[in-house]
């Protein structure tokens, strides 16, 4: 997959990263940092947080 993705009438792709969420067994889940005024939600609208923090944009999920 090569970008830019979307167009400046339907605005960017955000689903291009989705490929980036965390998987089952990642380092980067519960060893993040609480963030103040998060807005609590990820990347995704999903809430914050699954347990304790994740690295990066995505709160992993089993479900």
């Amino acid at each position: 997959m090569t970008g830019p993705y979307g167009t400046p009438e339907s605005g960017p792709a955000l689903n291009a990263a989705l490929p980036l969420r965390v998987a089952a067994g990642s380092p980067a889940i519960n060893t993040g940092i609480t963030v103040a005024d998060n807005g609590n939600a990820d990347y995704t609208g999903a809430p914050v947080y699954n347990g304790l923090p994740d690295i990066g944009a995505f709160e992993y999920r089993t479900s």
